[in-house]
C-alpha cells in the first residue's frame, strides 16, 4: 500500500489504532497491517460503510456498492438515511445517535433501497471511530440478508399453508361426520364398536333412536341393548355375541328388537374383529339397520304370491298349457281330476287319443283366432274310459318365448256335471283377482301389459282397457334416475324377483308411493314368460307417517318445536357455536298469572292466548333463532350467533313488551306478562350439556320473578355447584 493509502486509512478510521503498550510501531509495520485492511476492505462480501456524525457517506467497499447499485463516487456524500427502507429510517436514525452519544457497540437489523428501489435486507455491526477521544464517524460491516429472510418468509408462508389446510380438513371431517349421522339416519343404520381391551363401548345415535332409547340419556353397554333384544331372540343373540371376537371375516345375523309399548323390529346385523400384527383382537365393529320396512314387504309379497298360486292351483277348472298332439306341458290339480288322470305334479303328459284329438282341434281353432278366445262344449274320455261332459276354453298363449315352442294355448276344462259348484269355485277364485287391495299387473316379458285388476285401476286411475298392450312407463314419474332401474332389473334377472317402494305418477299426474313386488313367472323350460307386479298403494301411510312424525316433533296447540325436537335443535346450535366460534343465548320463558287467565276465562281463552303469543314471539325471532314450548306456560328462546352476550338483550326487551300488549277473547281483554331467564354457552373453558343450559335458565327465570316478574334475569355462573 502506497503512503496514500495509508494515509486514507488512518483518516477513515479503518486502520486507527491507539496502542496498548508503550512499544513503538514502525512505519513498516503500519504500513503491513494498512496493507491487509485494505485487501480485506476491497475483497470481503460483506458491505463496509464509513459515516460521518451528519449521517452522510465518507466510504464504501466495492461489495457494499455491487449490492446497492451506486458507484465509490455516487455513494459519497450520500445521507445514508435516505438509503434506509421508510419502514426502518426512524429505528436507524434514533439507534445512529444512541451509538454517537453511548460510544458503544451495536447491532443492527434493517433495510437499505438500492439504486432500482429495490428492498435489501441487511444486518451487521456498527461501532464509533474516535479521534483525540472525539467521535468522528461510524463505522458499519453488514451482510446481505434478503435471500435468507425470502427462505424465512417463504416457510412462514408454507407454514400458514399447513396451518389452513389443517383448519380446513378439521373442518371437512366435522361436516362428514354430520353427513353420516345424517345418512344412518336416513338409512336407518347405526354403527357401534367394542375395544376388547378395556370393554368400552360405542354406539351411534341411530342405534339409540332404532332401539327406542335416547342418546343423551343411555349409557351404552352390552347389557342395555341385550334388555331390547327380543325374548325369543335374546339366547341366540348372546351365543353370537359370546363369540364376536373370532369373527375375523364379516359377520351377519339378523333378530328382533322389542320396544316399550310392544314394537317390534327387525334388525340386520353385521359385524368383523380386528385383530394385532400378532394376531391378537383389539375391536369388533359392527352396524345395526332396522330391516323392519322390508320384512313387511317381503311378508306382502309371499301373501300375493300365495293369492297368484292360489289362482292356480286351488281353483275348481282345470287348467293347462297346452301343446301339439294333446300334450299337457303344465296342469293343475283340477284337470287332473276332471280329466282322471291321478295325481300327475308338474310332469307333462299326453291326453288320451279320443281326448288329444278334441283339443288338437280347439287349440288349432284358437291359434287360428288369434288373441280370441275358443269355447266349446264337448265330451272327454277321461282316464277311468268315462265320457264326461266340459266345457273347454282355450286362448292362444300371448307371450311365446324366443326361440321356445310355438302353438301352445292355455286351457280350461269346465265340469258341466259340477258346474253349479264350479262356477262358485270360480267365482271365489276370480274375486282374489278382482277383489285384492293389491293393485295386479300382469306383463310379457317384452313388458306389454296383459292384464290388470280392480285394484290397479283404483289405485293408478287407469282402466284396464286403456293399459292393456302399453307398457308400464306410462306410470314413470320421473322420480328414479336410471341406476334405480339398472338395479331393479339385475336383481329380478338374477334372482327372479324384486320388491321396493316406488314413486309413479297416477292418470291425473298425482304422485303415488308404491309398495311394489315384481315375480318373473316361467316356464318349465326356467325361461320368464310373464312378470306379475303386486301394487300396494301406501301414499296414504306415508301421509301418515309424515303426520305421526310432526306430531312427535311439534306442539299441536302453537305449532312449535317440543320439547323431543328442541333437544336435537339446542345441540345442532351448540355444535354450530362451537365451530364457529360464537355464542348463543338460551332463554327459558314462563307466562306470568297464566292460570289466572284459565281459572277466569277457561281453557278455550287460555290455549287461544298460548296460540297468539307464540305467534308474536316467532314473529319478533330472526331466522337463526328458535321458539320451542316445553308445555304449559312455559316456552324456551335459542338464539344463536351473538357475539356477546349483551347483544341479546334488547330482543329480550322486544318480547317482553310484545308479550304486554292485550288479546281479545269475546271483547275482554286478556293481558300477560313474562319472565325469562337467560344463559349462555359456551361459559369458560368447560363444556354444558343441554340439560344444564335449560336448568340454568330455569334458575334464572325463578330469579325474575322472585324480582317482581315482568323481566328477564341472567344466570349467574358462581352459583352452579362444582361437580
Amino acid at each position: 500500500m502506497s503512503d496514500n493509502g495509508t494515509d486514507r486509512f488512518r483518516f477513515t478510521g479503518l486502520a486507527s489504532h491507539q496502542p496498548r503498550r508503550r512499544e513503538t510501531v514502525t512505519e513498516a509495520a503500519a504500513a503491513q497491517r494498512a496493507d491487509r485492511l485494505l485487501d480485506l476492505f476491497e475483497h470481503t462480501s460483506d458491505l463496509i460503510q464509513l459515516i460521518g456524525i451528519d449521517g452522510r457517506i465518507e466510504l464504501v467497499n466495492p461489495a457494499w456498492c455491487e449490492t446497492l447499485g451506486y458507484s465509490q463516487a455516487e455513494a459519497n456524500g450520500l445521507n445514508v438515511f435516505n438509503l434506509i427502507a421508510p419502514d426502518c429510517r426512524e429505528h436507524c436514525q434514533q439507534l445512529f445517535h444512541e451509538l454517537l452519544s453511548q460510544a458503544s457497540r451495536r447491532t443492527i437489523q434493517c433495510a437499505f433501497l438500492d439504486r432500482s428501489g429495490r428492498r435489501i435486507e441487511l444486518e451487521g455491526q456498527l461501532d464509533v471511530a474516535f479521534e483525540d477521544g472525539t467521535p468522528v464517524r461510524v463505522r458499519g460491516i453488514l451482510r446481505d440478508v434478503t435471500a435468507r429472510h425470502a427462505a424465512k418468509r417463504a416457510l412462514q408462508a408454507l407454514n400458514d399453508s399447513l396451518e389452513s389446510r389443517i383448519r380446513e380438513s378439521t373442518a371437512a371431517l366435522l361436516s362428514s361426520e354430520a353427513r353420516l349421522r345424517e345418512a344412518q339416519a336416513l338409512a336407518r343404520v347405526g354403527h357401534w364398536d367394542l375395544d376388547l381391551s378395556s370393554g368400552a363401548v360405542h354406539w351411534s345415535d341411530e342405534i339409540c333412536r332404532i332401539a327406542g332409547l335416547d342418546p343423551a340419556q343411555v349409557t351404552p353397554s352390552y347389557a342395555t341393548f341385550l334388555e331390547r333384544v327380543h325374548p325369543e331372540d335374546r339366547s341366540e343373540v348372546d351365543a353370537v355375541h359370546q363369540r364376536e371376537a373370532q369373527f375375523l371375516q364379516p359377520f351377519e345375523f339378523g333378530y328382533r328388537l322389542l320396544l316399550e309399548g310392544g314394537e317390534v323390529r327387525h334388525i340386520q346385523a353385521r359385524l368383523v374383529t380386528h385383530v394385532a400384527a400378532d394376531g391378537r383382537p383389539l375391536r369388533v365393529i359392527g352396524t345395526c339397520q332396522d330391516v323392519t320396512p322390508l320384512v313387511q314387504s317381503q311378508r306382502q309379497l309371499r301373501e300375493g304370491e300365495h293369492k297368484l298360486r292360489s289362482l292356480f292351483e286351488l281353483s275348481p277348472l282345470g287348467i293347462a298349457l297346452i301343446g301339439a298332439g294333446g300334450r299337457c306341458l303344465r296342469t293343475n290339480a283340477a284337470f287332473c281330476r276332471i280329466l282322471g288322470e291321478g295325481d300327475r305334479g308338474q310332469q307333462p303328459f299326453t291326453l288320451s287319443p279320443e281326448s288329444a284329438q278334441v283339443v288338437e282341434r280347439i287349440r288349432c281353432a284358437a291359434l287360428a283366432g288369434g288373441d280370441v278366445s275358443i269355447t266349446a262344449d264337448h265330451t272327454l274320455r277321461c282316464g277311468e274310459g268315462q265320457n264326461l261332459p266340459v266345457r273347454l276354453r282355450a286362448q292362444r298363449l300371448l307371450l311365446e318365448e324366443p326361440g321356445g315352442e310355438e302353438g301352445l294355448i292355455w286351457l280350461i276344462v269346465e265340469d258341466l256335471q259340477e258346474n253349479l259348484a264350479a262356477q262358485e269355485g270360480l267365482r271365489l277364485a276370480a274375486s282374489v283377482f278382482r277383489d285384492a287391495q293389491e293393485g295386479i299387473m300382469i306383463t310379457q316379458p317384452d313388458g306389454q301389459i296383459v292384464d290388470v285388476n280392480a285394484a290397479f285401476s283404483r289405485i293408478t286411475g287407469y282402466g284396464r282397457e286403456e293399459v292393456l298392450g302399453a307398457n308400464p312407463r306410462l306410470l314413470k314419474s320421473g322420480h328414479h334416475d336410471p341406476a334405480f332401474y339398472a338395479c331393479m332389473w339385475r336383481q329380478l334377472n338374477e334372482e327372479g324377483t324384486w320388491s321396493g317402494e316406488v314413486v309413479n305418477r297416477a292418470r291425473d299426474g298425482a304422485t303415488l308411493e308404491l309398495l311394489e313386488t315384481i315375480s318373473a313367472v316361467k316356464d318349465d323350460s326356467g325361461s320368464v314368460s310373464h312378470y306379475v307386479a303386486l301394487l300396494t298403494d301406501i301414499s296414504q301411510l306415508k301421509k301418515q307417517q309424515h303426520q305421526l312424525e310432526r306430531l312427535a316433533h311439534f306442539d299441536a296447540l302453537t305449532g312449535l318445536p317440543n320439547r323431543i325436537l328442541l333437544a336435537r335443535r339446542l345441540e345442532d346450535a351448540m355444535a354450530l357455536a362451537r365451530e364457529r366460534g360464537h355464542r348463543i343465548a338460551i332463554g327459558y320463558l314462563d307466562l306470568d298469572g297464566f292460570k289466572e287467565v284459565n281459572d277466569s276465562l277457561g281453557h278455550a281463552a287460555g290455549d287461544r292466548l298460548l296460540q297468539v303469543l307464540a305467534a308474536r314471539m316467532e314473529a319478533a325471532l330472526g331466522p337463526q333463532d328458535l321458539l320451542a314450548r316445553l308445555g304449559g306456560d312455559e316456552f324456551v328462546l335459542v338464539l344463536g350467533e351473538i357475539p356477546s352476550g349483551c347483544e341479546s338483550l334488547p330482543l329480550l326487551d322486544q318480547l317482553l313488551s310484545t308479550l304486554e300488549e292485550p288479546v281479545e277473547w269475546n271483547g275482554v281483554p286478556m293481558r300477560i306478562t313474562a319472565s325469562i331467564g337467560v344463559t349462555f354457552f359456551p361459559q369458560g373453558p368447560h363444556g354444558l350439556e343441554p340439560v344444564q343450559l335449560l336448568r340454568h335458565a330455569d334458575q334464572a327465570m325463578y330469579d325474575a320473578k322472585r324480582l317482581g316478574r315482568n323481566r328477564y334475569s341472567l344466570f349467574n355462573a358462581p352459583r352452579e355447584p362444582a361437580a
